[in-house]
């Protein structure tokens, strides 16, 4: 299994566009594009600055389990064109993670009301 995230946080990922030697490179401005495998559970935007994504789970979603008690892996795939001329080249990426339910984290003590005794 790969990385968790727990479903009262977001992640931020980084984006960087690169060349077969790992250069930095430009993709075509506004075509940066990012979608979750599902949405019911987590979803992804990428930031105007196309420099970065967040996922964001679903208030009390998780990505459930597999038979095995591992937690399901969601995909969020990102696309974008490289091509800078009018044609289309979309190259991708896919990052995954489980999104999985909060662990409690403290106990609240309340007082329930007093009963006489017997």
């Amino acid at each position: 299994m790969g990385t968790v995230l727990n479903n009262t946080n977001t992640r931020k990922l980084g984006l960087a566009f690169v060349d077969d030697l790992k250069k930095p490179e430009k993709v075509q401005k506004g075509s940066v594009a990012a979608v979750s495998s599902d949405p019911t559970v987590a979803t992804i935007a990428v930031d105007p600055s196309e420099t970065f994504a967040t996922i964001t789970p679903v208030d009390g979603a998780d990505s459930g389990l597999d038979a095995t008690g591992v937690p399901v892996e969601l995909s969020f795939t990102i696309t974008a064109d490289s091509d800078k001329g009018a044609g289309v080249r979309e190259i991708s990426a896919v990052y995954s993670c489980a999104v999985v339910g909060a662990d409690a984290t403290s106990i609240q003590v309340t007082e329930a009301g007093d009963t006489p005794k017997p």
